[in-house]
C-alpha cells in the first residue's frame, strides 16, 4: 500500500508541474538571419533586426494555434502571410519599429478584437487583415499612406 501511495504521489507531482518548451527559428530576409520567432506557451515572439520572411500557402514554421504574438522592438516588416489563418489569435503587439504590414499578414483570424497599428507604419498590405471577423477595434496611426486592397474586407465584428 505504501509503494502506491509514493507512486501516485509521484505521478500527481508529475502531472501538476507545468514545463515550458521552447520552440525558436530563424525568420528574417537576411542570410545569417537576424530576426527569430520562438513559441513558448501559445506565444510566440518575434525578435531582432529586420524584415520577417513572407510566408505562402501555410508555409510559417510554427502551428496555427497560438494565441498570443509579439513582436519586439526591432523588426520593420511584418511578412506576407505571417499569421495568416490564425483562428485562436487574440493578441498582438506591434511595436513601433514596424513600417510595414504584409499581404495577407493577419487574414483570416478570426479571434483578434483589436489591432492598434503604431505610427511608425507606412503601408498595410492588401488583405492584412481580410476575414477578421471579430475585429471590433482598429486604432490607425497618422503615417499610415499606403492601404492594400480589402485589407479590412469581411471584418464585420
Amino acid at each position: 500500500m505504501k509503494k502506491i501511495y509514493l507512486i501516485t504521489t509521484a505521478l500527481l507531482i508529475l502531472a501538476t508541474t507545468q514545463t515550458s518548451f521552447a520552440q525558436t527559428w530563424s525568420i528574417g530576409n537576411l542570410i545569417p538571419s537576424k530576426v527569430t520567432a520562438t513559441l513558448v506557451d501559445g506565444t510566440l515572439t518575434i525578435s531582432g533586426t529586420g524584415e520577417m520572411h513572407n510566408f505562402w500557402h501555410g508555409g510559417t514554421p510554427w502551428p496555427e494555434n497560438i494565441r498570443i504574438v509579439i513582436i519586439n522592438d526591432g523588426i520593420t516588416t511584418i511578412g506576407d502571410g505571417a499569421f495568416r489563418n490564425f483562428t485562436e489569435l487574440i493578441s498582438v503587439t506591434i511595436p513601433n519599429s514596424v513600417t510595414s504590414i504584409g499581404n495577407n499578414a493577419f487574414k483570416g483570424c478570426i479571434g483578434l478584437t483589436s489591432v492598434t497599428i503604431p505610427n511608425s507604419v507606412t503601408t498595410i498590405g492588401g488583405g492584412a487583415f481580410e476575414g477578421c471577423t471579430g475585429l471590433t477595434s482598429v486604432t490607425i496611426g497618422n503615417s499610415v499612406t499606403t492601404i492594400g486592397g480589402g485589407a479590412f474586407e469581411g471584418c464585420t465584428g
